[in-house]
């Protein structure tokens, strides 16, 4: 019943969520062949406002999912089955390639006040993710799927991880 109530409040309270919206961005610079886009600059995160030494995992049936959170305003997400052969948290490190068709995600986020946003680009969709943190070690998230009209409500339990130290961007 706990559980019910607390799934409940949470959708109600997520359902008005979402990024601000932004003002019009002046264009990205551009070359004479090449188009380049330029990603904003990440905004530190607050100190203590989330924990940095380790990673967030939610699980959902043989699913698992990871988001590393940086000081500097970055997220590192992964997910993939419970019995992979692999620790999926190991690619959860700044060097690891994102992008194009990798299942590593490195995005900028966005807090205000006890909330985090994000987007995951994918190649179908964007994924919104809209987070509630309860303490430093869990963040219940609403997450949007633009693919599929989906939502879920995942929460995140802090693990202490070893991870390599985060450099700066």
């Amino acid at each position: 019943m706990r559980y019910t109530t607390t799934a409940i409040f949470l959708s109600l309270l997520f359902l008005g969520c979402g990024p601000e919206p932004v003002a019009e961005q002046p264009t990205a610079p551009t070359t004479e062949d090449t188009l380049v886009v330029a990603e904003p600059d990440p905004i530190p995160l607050p100190e203590g406002f989330l924990r940095t030494d380790g990673v967030y995992r939610s699980s959902m049936g043989k699913l698992v999912y990871f988001i590393r959170f940086f000081p500097e305003g970055r997220a590192m997400l992964i997910g993939g089955l419970t019995d992979s052969p692999q620790d999926l948290r190991e690619a959860l490190e700044p060097s690891t390639p994102t992008g194009g068709t990798s299942i590593v995600h490195k995005v900028p986020v966005t807090v205000r006040g006890d909330s985090i946003f994000f987007v995951t680009p994918a190649m179908r969709g964007d994924i919104d993710y809209a987070g509630m943190r309860h303490g430093t070690d869990s963040v219940t998230f609403r997450k949007y799927s633009h693919v599929t009209g989906n939502q879920v409500i995942a929460s995140y339990r802090f693990e202490l991880y070893d991870l390599p130290t985060a450099q700066p961007q």
